[in-house]
């Protein structure tokens, strides 16, 4: 079972950028559909999209990480 990331990030920041989903996703190259299953964190970006979505809302890809994510074995967050 897929765990959740902070689904409302990538909504929060796309909406700070002062864009619809429908011109986000234009801009990024992916369909509305595909940035709402991003959103409602039913999908995961890809990393290279997720850095293109970054850059789209001028924020950092740190950004899209919860604070609170856990850490594996290796001190690295899961996600």
């Amino acid at each position: 079972m897929k765990r959740k990331r902070h689904p409302t990030a990538y909504q929060e920041k796309r909406k700070e950028a002062n864009l619809i989903q429908e011109a986000a996703a234009e801009k990024l190259g992916i369909s509305t559909r595909n940035l709402q299953y991003i959103e409602a964190g039913l999908r995961e970006p890809k990393i290279s999209m997720a850095y293109r979505m970054a850059r789209l809302y001028q924020c950092s890809i740190m950004d899209f990480i919860p604070e609170e994510a856990p850490l594996d074995d290796a001190g690295e967050r899961e996600g």
